[in-house]
């Protein structure tokens, strides 16, 4: 019982190094997203791919 109740948590509760990413806008050849989680939110920007940005995009850290 106990593993399954492990397993049922790893599945529904998001981990805490994941973050969700929005695209706010486009400059200068940069895409920069506005990312959150439950506990913290920050801008993040990286370099505009040849396909162009896109408008959702999820961000783990280490």
């Amino acid at each position: 019982m106990t593993f399954l109740f492990a397993t049922w948590l790893a599945t529904i509760v998001p981990n805490r190094d994941q973050y969700w990413c929005k695209l706010q806008w486009m400059e200068r050849q940069l895409c920069i997203y506005r990312c959150w989680n439950e506990k913290k939110a920050f801008d993040w920007f990286e370099k505009r791919p040849e396909k162009g940005c896109k408008i959702k995009k999820m961000f783990y850290t280490t």
